[in-house]
This record gives structure tokens, sequence and C-alpha cells, in this order.
């Protein structure tokens, strides 16, 4: 951290050196009588900074500083303080490895950094968001009666609730046993909606 202390003045006299301490009752170090910039090194994303500044005559005042850094060891758009505070690995950008960063998780779909499946649907958040543009936090995303990773074996579309456009939503032609990807599953010229009913 790069620290200042440049601007301080004393009213009667000259300031004759500026100390400074990491974290409260650390010893001081880089005595700099010119007041220029000091970097210090912090050992934990949070310490506190004593500056203790001496003029001519003797007087000593001290400023305490509490610095709050923000690491984010993997990279991933959360500080390892947060990562800890949420259980996710500070060391790990996808925790749960499913294609989505904690970050990206956390903050911006709402699903668990913690979990690859967030709506046990079979089928991973990242794959849920990147290819399908399934809701990840929505096990049946168009409300048709199958979950999107049951869709998904059926090859039906998991975002549409009646693949077929036969009039029958997909949950319900599995229910009644017709094919939910195929209009007329018997090939009798009508549509199994028609039959059904």
């Amino acid at each position: 951290v790069m620290t200042d202390a440049s601007d301080s003045v004393d009213t009667d006299g000259r300031i004759n050196s500026y100390e400074w301490a990491v974290s409260s009752g650390g010893e001081f170090e880089n005595v700099n009588a010119r007041g220029q910039k000091v970097i210090l090194r912090l050992s934990q994303s949070e310490q506190t900074v004593t500056l203790r500044i001496t003029d001519e005559d003797g007087a000593t005042t001290a400023i305490q500083k509490e610095i709050s850094l923000q690491i984010d060891s993997d990279g991933d758009g959360l500080s390892d303080r947060t990562e800890k505070e949420i259980g996710t690995d500070p060391d790990n950008a996808d925790t749960d490895g499913d294609g989505l960063s904690d970050e990206i998780e956390y903050q911006k779909h709402g699903t668990d950094p913690l979990d690859s499946d967030s709506d046990g649907d079979g089928i991973s958040d990242g794959r849920e968001i990147n290819e399908l543009a399934t809701n990840p936090l929505k096990s049946d995303t168009d409300d048709d009666g199958l979950e999107d990773g049951d869709e998904i074996n059926l090859s039906t579309d998991p975002t549409v609730p009646d693949t077929d456009s036969d009039g029958l939503e997909d949950g319900k032609e599995v229910d009644i046993g017709t094919m939910p990807d195929n209009a007329d599953t018997d090939g009798d010229g009508l549509s199994d909606e028609i039959e059904y009913q």
C-alpha cells in the first residue's frame, strides 16, 4: 500500500520524522523525515496503519487508519473476503465447476456457486445459461410438466411448452404416451391433440 503524509504541517516549527506501523501495537518502521510516499506491505486484507509524526521539539502525534484491501486471488470478481463469507474457494474462480465464475453466479444470476446444478434438473447452471437459455433456478423452465433435463433427454425444447405444436404440452404427451416431438405420433394424419380429445 502506498502511503503519503507529505501534507502534514507543524504550525510552530518543522516536522523531524514520519514513522509508520502496520497493525495495532506493531513496531514503527520506514522512518521518512521528508514525508515522502512510503510503501507498506500488508500481510492481511484488513489491517491498521499508524502514522506517528514527531516535530523538532520532540512532541508526537499518531493517526490510525483501518485499511481494507479487496484481494481477489482467483480473479473471478469476488474478493477473497466475500468468498470466505459465502463458502466458495478464493483460489478457484469456478468453485462448483459448472462453467460460470463464482462472481457471475453470486452477483448476476443468483445461482449457487457451491452447486453446479442449482435447480436440480440434471443440467449444469453453466450449460443452462450459456447453451440452452433455460432458467438455472427453475427446474421446468417452460412449465410444461417436464423438467429441463428430461426434455433434453427426450429431444424436446425446454423453453417451449409444446415442442411439436400439436396443442398438447410436452409433459401431458409423456403422461398419455404420445411423442412430444411428433405432432402425429401414430402417423394417421390426425394430430395427437385431436385424437386425445
